[in-house]
C-alpha cells in the first residue's frame, strides 16, 4: 500500500507543522551565545533535528550550554518539575526561557510539549498512526502520542515496548530522558 511521504515523519516533525513551522531555539543560538557565553549552546541543524538524528552523547565538541540544555530536555521528558532540577539547570532554565520568548522561538522539548496541551489531534487526522522505535521515547513523547492514538481508529505500538537486544538499558535511557516507568504505560 502507497504511503504519502508528507505521513512519514518524527513526532518532532509532526509537531513542528502542527505548530504552524516554528523558529526553532537550537538551530537560532547566535544571540544567545553573544550574551550568555559561559554557557554558549552548539547550534542545531534544524532539520536533521526533526529528522531524528540527535546530537552524540560522547561529542567532545559539546558546550557547557549543550550538556545543561540536554540536562533541562532530561527533565522536561520525564515530565519533573524545576523543584527537582539541579540548581545550575534551573538557573540555565530560567534564562533559556527568556530568551526563547524575547526572540520568538520554540525548542523541541516545547514543540512536544505545546502539542500535548494544545493539538488534540495528530496533524492530519490520520487513521493510523504506527509508533515505531516507541521504546526511544521519553514520557512527555509518549504522552503525546498516545494522546493522539486515541482519535486514530488504529493506533500500532509494539507490545510492552521491549528494549532492543544487546542495547544497554543506559543507552536506551540516554539524552532523551527514556525511563522504564515511561515505557511501561498502556492505553
Amino acid at each position: 500500500m502507497p504511503i504519502s511521504p508528507d505521513r512519514i515523519g518524527t513526532l518532532h516533525s509532526f509537531c513542528w507543522h502542527a505548530l504552524g513551522g516554528p523558529k526553532i531555539a537550537e538551530a537560532h543560538v547566535a544571540a544567545w551565545n553573544q550574551r550568555y557565553s559561559g554557557t554558549r549552546l552548539t547550534p542545531a541543524n534544524r532539520q536533521s533535528r526533526l529528522d531524528g538524528e540527535q546530537p552524540g552523547e560522547d561529542d567532545d565538541t559539546r558546550q557547557v550550554g549543550d550538556l545543561l540544555l540536554q540536562e533541562l530536555n532530561r527533565y522536561r521528558g520525564q515530565m519533573l518539575g524545576p523543584q527537582v532540577w539541579r540548581p545550575g539547570v534551573r538557573e540555565f532554565a530560567a534564562k533559556w526561557e527568556e530568551y526563547k520568548r524575547a526572540e520568538g522561538l520554540l525548542d523541541f522539548s516545547d514543540l512536544i510539549d505545546r502539542c500535548q496541551r494544545d493539538v488534540a489531534v495528530a496533524p492530519g487526522a490520520p487513521a493510523v498512526i504506527l509508533a515505531d522505535e516507541a521504546q526511544d521515547l521519553n514520557r512527555m513523547q509518549l504522552t503525546l502520542l498516545r494522546k493522539w492514538g486515541r482519535h486514530a481508529e488504529y493506533f500500532v505500538m509494539p507490545p510492552g515496548m521491549n528494549f532492543p537486544c544487546g542495547v544497554p538499558r543506559s543507552a536506551v535511557e540516554g539524552a532523551a530522558g527514556v525511563s522504564l516507568f515511561a515505557t511501561s504505560l498502556r492505553l
